[in-house]
């Protein structure tokens, strides 16, 4: 009886919910990749070397905390599943600290600035990774029908290319309009609308979809034996080559365009 719960297929409307939490991710990760910066020197009044200098550090920060969440999630055991309760939980949150993000202080001192950057955006990364890595491993606890994940997986890029072309149209116009002006205003209340929408999305995922797959936790390899594999690995080498490229190219043109 399990494993034709395994294999079953999914219905229309988990599919919808799931894709539906790809749409929350880019009203908040795309906002924040492609304005964050813009709204930390032109409406913070933060110098552009301490948010580069912030913008660094932070990879590093994401590379520590998705193993230990990716971890965490895959030991969650609750009536609900591993990875949907951190969808309930961790995305109001985190919806809570975009808000925070973007709520600017001009008149504080240049310290006072950074140190409010540095500790809203590092919480922020990880609350986004609270709710990304256990969504994304999500798909396959849903099915072990490799039909039914690519339907699954299919819902959720589409939605994710619809969310990203609303977001490119709506966002500027929508800031000059709920700002009427005031700059500072207009992203803290689309902060407001996006993490609402964020959180929306993750929890209709959370209620609509179901965990009938129980994933296996992996062996713990080695961090020596890992990074010796990866180097042997050319096919992974150059996809990670493309990935980084495609970061340096998406994020950087984005966040450029926006100065000119």
């Amino acid at each position: 009886m399990k494993n034709d719960l395994n294999q079953s297929k999914v219905p229309f409307i988990s599919k919808l919910a799931y894709g539906m939490g790809d749409v929350g991710c880019n009203f908040s990760w795309m906002f924040v990749g492609n304005f964050l910066m813009i709204f930390y020197t032109d409406v913070f009044g933060i110098s552009m070397s301490a948010v580069a200098t912030l913008m660094l550090f932070s990879r590093f920060w994401d590379a520590i905390n998705d193993p230990i969440i990716g971890g965490l999630s895959d030991k969650t055991h609750t009536r609900w599943g591993r990875y949907r309760p951190w969808l309930l939980f961790a995305a109001p949150l985190t919806a809570l600290v975009l808000i925070l993000t973007f709520w600017a202080h001009p008149d504080w001192s240049q310290t006072h600035k950074i140190i409010y950057m540095a500790v809203t955006y590092c919480i922020l990364v990880l609350g986004y990774t609270c709710v990304n890595i256990p969504y994304g491993t999500l798909c396959g606890a849903m099915t072990q029908n490799m039909t039914e994940r690519a339907q699954i997986n299919t819902s959720r890029s589409v939605s994710a290319m619809i969310a990203i072309g609303i977001i490119n149209i709506i966002t500027i116009p929508l800031i000059e309009w709920l700002g009427n002006g005031n700059a500072r205003q207009g992203y803290l209340l689309i902060a407001i609308l996006y993490g609402t929408i964020f959180a929306v999305c993750h929890i209709f995922c959370f209620a609509k979809t179901k965990e009938v797959v129980e994933v296996p936790v992996a062996q713990k390899i080695p961090l020596r034996l890992q990074l010796q594999a990866v180097a042997k690995n050319k096919p992974y080498l150059l996809a990670l080559l493309g990935q980084v490229l495609f970061g340096f190219i998406l994020y950087g043109r984005n966040a450029d365009l926006l100065y000119y």
